[in-house]
Order: C-alpha cells, then sequence, then structure tokens
C-alpha cells in the first residue's frame, strides 16, 4: 500500500490544546476529522469512510464514529453494520 506524507504545523498552543498528543494520536485525530468533514459535505460516502478509518466490519463501529461526530448519514443516521 502506498501512502502520502504530509506536514502539518500546528501552533503550540493548538498542540497543547489537544493535549500534546504523540505522533500516531494526532495522526488519528487528523483523519477522523478529514473523514468527519467529508462524510459532512457529501464527498465520502460511508463504506468509504471505514476503509479510511480502518474500521472492521463489526456491528455498530461506524454509527459509534458517527455518532461521536455528530453526522448523520441517510435516513438511518448511520451504518448499523447490517
Amino acid at each position: 500500500m502506498s501512502s502520502v506524507a504530509v506536514t502539518l504545523e500546528l501552533p503550540d498552543w493548538s498542540f497543547e490544546r489537544l493535549g500534546n498528543p504523540d505522533e500516531a494520536t494526532l495522526q488519528r485525530l487528523v483523519v477522523e476529522a478529514l473523514v468527519a468533514g467529508l462524510l459532512r459535505t457529501g464527498r465520502a460516502e460511508v463504506d468509504e469512510a471505514r476503509r479510511w478509518l480502518g474500521l472492521d466490519d463489526t456491528p455498530g463501529a461506524m454509527d459509534a464514529f458517527l455518532q461521536a461526530h455528530g453526522i448523520t448519514v441517510g435516513g438511518t443516521g448511520g451504518d448499523d453494520g447490517a
């Protein structure tokens, strides 16, 4: 699998506001924010978002993400894994 490296410069105060996360945690926060934004604007589908997030097919995994980010998708509010 190939990937693209992105350099993100954050002011000290914003990094501190995030709780001074380690690199892996910061990467996860950025990916989750990106995916949430793409879902909100309709630029990504739920299945695509699941792949971006590395979520398995466990029922409720995607629903938990959607709920945590206040995202409603389609008529059911998310993907129940069914």
